[in-house]
Formats: structure tokens, sequence, C-alpha cells
């Protein structure tokens, strides 16, 4: 299953760490195919199942997830701890981390601005005002309560003969489905009270075969597929003269970088550009690139709550979180890891992250995807990014 290219937006930062982020370090832990693992090069395990987990915003939430076994840490004492000897904390606050950033992924009805490992690593969610709410949810059904849009469980769309992409508005709640039935995407649902604008079905190809839901907000004259800015603030496409799309999460503005328009996470002022490190915080002063961002902004990315430590590189103007024992030459410059790269074992369902130099798994269909996992790239970019689906 594939994620949809077409009328998707997402929220990003303006501050970004320098370098490829997600490029941290080489690894050379053991990993197996449970749930979610976690494993240390002499053996030991920490595994996290689940039970009837997440599922579509017409399902019920599962657990997310639960700790099970021990794991110790290789470097508690004789020699320095060679990169990736750290096993990854099994507590429940990083288990929540994991399920939180697998989620945000997988329920995102494009791409999410970042992948699994990335946002893990960096604890992404918590860096942001923006994806706050996204901390604690447990389904799909909580990422489309607070984003207004997330892809859907297969209850949405049970057409058997259907050939041709099909969408559908509700008008009583001013929702919107789309069932891919033809271009092999996922299922997505849209909430336009959320979003703005009013659920309108429309045809995405010349031949009028193939529909989409989505929220109308008023007629354009773009000729072009390219993202716009409203005068509202809200971001749109413009497709056979309506302008499609939504407003900008919370704590973003729509702007753009070098010509890429898009949603801008907004984070607090600064006045010395650099980062700094200070109690397993990663902080990073720089101009904003937004053409209506601040002259200088901070984001704080929390290295310790994923058992990483902050480094900064040589010139002190950018850092990574790494695990013990990594550096940032070890990177492979294509948003992997040497050794340790996201993807998807489409035999088992099971997802492989990176989190500063230390793989962990994630089993989809263990915690509620009926379909497993699949992978891409981020758009634009050599990121591998891996999600799950139904």
């Amino acid at each position: 299953m594939k994620r949809s290219h077409g009328m998707k937006w997402w929220a990003t930062a303006a501050v970004v760490l320098g370098g490829a982020v997600g490029a941290l370090a080489a690894c050379n832990l053991v990993v197996d195919s449970g749930s979610y693992h976690v494993g240390d090069v002499d053996g030991s395990m920490a595994t996290i199942t689940g039970e009837a987990g997440p599922t579509g915003v017409d399902g019920t939430a599962g657990d997310g997830g639960t700790v099970v076994g021990t794991s110790e840490a290789a470097s508690e004492a004789g020699p320095p701890a060679t990169c990736g000897s750290t096993a990854l904390p099994t507590t429940p606050a990083f288990q929540q981390l994991v399920s939180a950033c697998v989620l945000a992924v997988s329920c995102d009805i494009g791409y999410f601005v970042v992948n699994i490992s990335t946002c893990i690593t960096y604890d992404y969610i918590h860096a942001f005002s923006s994806l706050l709410p996204l901390a604690n949810i447990q389904s799909c059904a909580d990422y489309y309560t607070d984003e207004g849009s997330s892809i859907t469980s297969p209850a949405s769309c049970t057409s058997t003969i259907a050939t041709s992409d099909e969408g559908s508005c509700n008008i009583n709640s001013n929702v919107g489905t789309t069932c891919y039935y033809s271009s092999g995407y996922s299922n997505t649902v849209t909430n336009c009270d959320t979003l703005g604008g009013t659920c309108t079905v429309y045809y995405t190809d010349d031949d009028d075969q193939n529909e989409a839901a989505g929220c109308l907000l008023e007629s354009c004259s773009d000729t072009d597929s390219d993202q716009h800015c409203d005068s509202l603030g809200r971001i749109y496409t413009c497709i056979s003269g309506n302008a499609y799309g939504g407003a900008c999460p919370t704590a973003s503005q729509c702007g753009s970088i070098n010509g890429a328009v898009n949603c801008y996470y907004q984070t607090p002022s600064c006045t010395t550009p650099g980062a700094t490190c200070s109690s397993g915080t990663l902080s990073i002063c720089a101009a904003s690139p937004v053409s209506s961002g601040a002259a200088d902004e901070v984001v704080n990315y929390n290295c310790g709550n994923s058992g990483l430590q902050c480094v900064l590189d040589d010139g002190g103007s950018s850092g990574q979180c790494l695990s013990p024992g990594c550096t940032e030459s070890n990177g492979d410059g294509e948003g992997g890891v040497q050794g340790c790269t996201e993807g998807c074992n489409s035999g088992t369902g099971v997802i492989t992250f990176c989190v500063g130099g230390v793989p962990g798994t994630y089993d989809c269909m263990a915690n509620g995807f009926t379909s497993g996992c699949s992978s891409d790239f981020l758009p634009g970019t050599s990121t591998p990014i891996a999600y799950c689906y139904y």
C-alpha cells in the first residue's frame, strides 16, 4: 500500500539539524522479529508486544504495547562503549514514544515530516507544540482526532467491484472519505470542520474516472499543481479552479523556503545562533529561512528521552543525539545509519528503526495493522521511511 502524494501537506521545522537528520551512527546490535525489540550484543533482549493495537478512525484502540523482559547496557562498566553497544530504554515513557512515532508516521495520509528513526531519536513530537497532542496517541483514531485526517481501516471502503477511486462526503459531519480502489493508496478520511472548508468530491484525473474527497476552501486561478498560501494563511492546491486544502496546524504558518510552500512550525525566538547541550537536551538556534518567519528561532531536542547523548559538531553550529560511542562521522549521509537503516520486512510485517545508532523493531500486525508494513522515501529526499498499513 502506498501513500497519496496528492492533496497532502504537513508542517515541518524551519530550524533543522546540520547535515542529514537521521544519518546518525553505525550499529552492531542483534535484532529479532518480535513485536518491538531492542537487543544488546550479549543477547539480552527487551520486547514490547501489543494486543489489538492501532485501528482506523472507526475502530477501537489497543494498549499500544507492553514491556516484557529486561535489557542491560553493555557500557555500565569496563572499557568505553562502542557504537551500538548500549541498549535502548525499556521504560513506559520510551515505549509510548516509540508507539506515538510509529502511529504518527503510519496514520498520516501522506508522509509525516520525519521518519520513525528521527522521530524517536530526537523526540520530535515533544520538540514542537503543534505535535504535543500526538504524544499519547494509541491509535489512528486518536491521530484523526488531533490532526483532522488519517488513513482509515478497510471497514470504511468495502466495495468489491469498484475499479476506480471513489470519494464521498457526509454532509452532516462535513467529513470526507476517499477509497483508493484503483491506485493502491491507503484509504483516507478528512474532517473539514477541523481543517476548514466544505467537504467536496472532485475528480483527480482528466478522464473523470477517479474521485477524491477534500476540503473546498475557495476558488483559485493557479494553473500549476503546487501548494500555495491563501490570504488567510491556509495552504491549498488548485484543482479545476477550486482550492482544496486547509488550515495549517497550531503554532505553524504557511510560508515558503526557497520557493517551497508548506506549513512551517514556529518556535521561540533566540538571540545567539549556534547549538548547545544541556542536561541531555540539544538546543539549536538558527535563522528561520521561512519567508515570513522570525529572525532566529530555537528548537529543543531531548536526547535523554531515548537514552542518548547530546553531541555537538566541530563548529558548534549544530549537533546530534547519539548513542554512547557513536560519532557524527558514522552516518551514511542518506537518512540511514551504516549497518542500521529504517525499513520494512514485508514478509513479516516488521519495521526496523534506528535510534542514535541502535536498532529496534516494531511488529505492525501484532499491533493491529492488518496488512503489515511498507516503505518509501520522504518526498524529494533519499531518506527512507517505513510505516504500517491496513
